[in-house]
């Protein structure tokens, strides 16, 4: 948990972390749980006592991708909603705060980003209003 923190706090500076540090199971109230068994890292959430998201890694480079990708799509959805554009698809400037951001965090999370939202926009292409 700590070293999660430490991460973000150093690259964005005192950002609330929208995750719980403990373990979670279908039961638990509706959140997003990043926790280790010993063996292996989860990131987990549940919703309404069904499992939504379920990813289990023994890579930490993995967890912390996961964990951190929860504060910037937070810093990023914030931003896109103060600096939206008329008649652009709102992803354009959500996307290029995300790949901003994630500069920060070194070169292989950048590209993983910037990979993440090349495959999205193959299948869902920018849609902008004239």
């Amino acid at each position: 948990e700590q070293y999660i923190k430490n991460i973000v706090y150093n690259k964005l500076g005192n950002f609330d972390i929208p995750v719980k540090f403990e373990n979670g199971n279908a039961n638990s109230i509706d959140a997003v749980y990043v926790f280790s068994d010993g063996k292996n890292y989860h990131f987990f959430s549940p919703e309404r006592g069904a499992i939504r998201i379920d990813i289990i890694t023994n890579r930490i480079a993995d967890i912390i991708y996961l964990a951190v990708g929860q504060v910037i799509t937070k810093i990023a959805s914030n931003y896109e909603l103060k600096n939206r554009e008329p008649n652009k698809d709102f992803r354009r400037v959500w996307f290029a705060k995300e790949i901003e951001l994630w500069a920060l965090f070194g070169e292989d999370f950048h590209k993983r980003k910037k990979r993440e939202i090349e495959n999205t926009l193959i299948n869902n292409p920018y849609v902008d209003r004239i």
